[in-house]
């Protein structure tokens, strides 16, 4: 069974902060086509990062690209709560050749300190 990628993107696919995005989209790596695709529910219900992770997790999403910035110890803890696999990425790259990495604890740190204002769209 293929994965089901969860992650946060602009119209053009490309990577963009939980908060700031326009989609969240589940891309099926079986069928190679995106399964899902919504408006932001970050934006459009103002829920924040944690709005955004309950969503993929609702969704039956297995990995989740996370920009760098977005993952704060909340979503983490209920990415590993729920058994996803938590990837990194810049913001800026298409979904599909993002390079990723693994999350470090810095990258929580930063992400959790970090102040981000959800933007209406």
């Amino acid at each position: 069974m293929g994965d089901m990628i969860c992650t946060a993107v602009n119209g053009d696919e490309t990577i963009d902060s939980f908060v700031r995005a326009k989609y969240l989209i589940v891309y099926d790596e079986n069928k190679k086509e995106l399964a899902v695709q919504i408006r932001n529910p970050a934006v459009v219900k103002n829920k924040g990062k944690k709005g955004f992770v309950r969503e993929c997790i609702s969704l039956k999403a297995n990995v989740i690209l996370v920009p760098h910035g977005s993952l704060t110890y909340g979503c983490n803890r209920m990415l590993k709560k729920a058994g996803i696999k938590v990837l990194v990425v810049d913001p800026g790259e298409h979904f599909l050749k993002a390079r990723t990495r693994k999350p470090s604890f810095m990258e929580i740190l930063y992400s959790t300190l970090k102040r981000e204002p959800v933007e209406k769209k």
